[in-house]
């Protein structure tokens, strides 16, 4: 998952992160480890992001502005992943906007 172009996260259904790899800190500003645990929406504070998390209908993406940088724009999908957790992948969609 650290080779892939994309940000990672996987997260809890409650919503506490449990891992996420190197580009998801450098496109949504995590820290790991010392993120592990938190919930994700203590990290992704946009009001778009939580309407979307706390709706849980994820069938569609998310498209929504970096929380680092606002000329940055991202497409976040969350799919189940094992039970009770999530996985978010999160892609930098700037150069096709």
């Amino acid at each position: 998952a650290e080779s892939l172009p994309d940000a990672v996260v996987v997260f809890r259904a409650e919503g506490n992160i449990v891992w996420c790899n190197r580009l998801a800190q450098h496109l949504l500003g995590f820290h790991w480890p010392e993120d592990s645990g938190q919930p994700i929406s203590n990290l992704i504070r946009t009001p778009d992001f939580i309407k979307y998390l706390n709706k849980k209908d994820f069938s569609e993406p998310l498209e929504m502005r970096s929380p680092l940088n606002v000329e940055r724009m991202l497409e976040l999908r969350i799919v189940p992943y094992t039970e009770g957790e999530h996985l978010m992948v999160v892609r930098d969609v700037s150069q096709l906007k």
